[in-house]
């Protein structure tokens, strides 16, 4: 299972074209077992050759108090060590906002631990960065630019991997969802450990640079 913060639902992959179909099968995820819906979905392309069956979205995540440490997931989870101050962060629909700082601009950026990036919207390339264009999940192609960016965060400050698109509709759909002026995603390059409390919905996350 492809574990995607980002999502607000879990699905099962069925064969593309498949309609939206109610209780498609079941997974076993560690002690838990859960019913799913599916979904027919064109390839998602992860880069992997394990068989990816479906997507843990951010409904999964927020469902009990889960840590992500150095490829180990566990949950329930204690609180680790390096939690100390929460981010301010708030729940929307099943998903996780989170506010940054990056490059000087302080920004909300929507969770995604689907994505390997930090990525922001809205913005052209820079001096130093290189083409770097993906196709998002209906194939089409999103202009996009990779550099580096300055992401301050949990106190902190580190130069990590980033993507800039002028127009991405996945963060924009997310926008509009939510209503909040969400202007990018916050992926994977940002941080190295994640813990969310789910008592208290707190999320804290690790600073790669720590």
């Amino acid at each position: 299972m492809h574990l995607d913060s980002a999502a607000g639902f879990s699905i099962l992959y069925l064969p593309e074209g498949t309609p939206w179909t109610t209780d498609a099968g079941r997974a076993q995820i560690g002690c838990e077992e859960r019913g799913l819906d599916g979904w027919g979905v064109v390839d998602p392309g992860f880069g992997t050759s394990l068989p990816v069956v479906g997507t843990l979205g951010g409904d999964w995540l927020v469902e009990a108090s889960t840590s992500i440490e150095d490829g180990t997931l566990v949950r329930p989870s204690p609180r680790p060590s390096w939690a100390l101050e929460p981010l301010d962060a708030q729940l929307v629909d099943e998903t996780l906002v989170v506010r940054v700082v990056v490059d000087d601009v302080e920004r909300l950026l929507l969770l995604d631990t689907g994505a390997g990036l930090l990525l922001i919207n809205g913005e052209s390339g820079r001096p130093g960065d290189t083409e770097a264009s993906f196709l998002d999940w209906n194939g089409d192609e999103v202009e996009a630019y990779l550099g580096t960016a300055d992401l301050e965060m949990a106190g902190e400050l580190s130069s990590v991997p980033v993507l800039r698109t002028p127009s991405f509709v996945g963060v924009e759909y997310a926008a509009e969802a939510t209503g909040l002026p969400i202007t990018g995603l916050l992926g994977l390059s940002g941080f190295d450990a994640l813990y969310f409390d789910a008592d208290l919905t707190e999320l804290y996350l690790r600073p790669r640079n720590r």
